[in-house]
């Protein structure tokens, strides 16, 4: 799942270098990629699990900053839940 799950997202952040500094994980499921958008990474969590039910944490959750945000890979629903992070970013 996590292999599988970590290439759905390289492509997707590699796919949005403008919009993401995408940090794939050095060991474990969990990434760290950085938002890179005109708006902070909180307004791009809340929309997203607003408007999706789907939940990132921002970085400002662990104190800190830079636009990161904490996403999990070990998900089988990973690919919906990117697939409603691109809609916001189309919205």
């Amino acid at each position: 799942i996590i292999l599988d799950n970590l290439k759905i997202a390289a492509g997707f952040f590699d796919r949005l270098s403008s919009r993401f500094n995408w940090l794939p994980p050095s060991a474990g499921s969990i990434a760290f990629p950085a938002w890179l958008g005109q708006y902070p990474v909180e307004e791009l969590c809340r929309r997203l699990v607003e408007d999706h039910s789907v939940m990132l944490v921002p970085g400002s959750m662990f104190d800190h900053t830079g636009g990161h945000f904490r996403i999990g890979l070990g998900r089988r629903n990973f690919p919906q839940g990117m697939a409603a992070l691109e809609m916001v970013l189309a919205e």
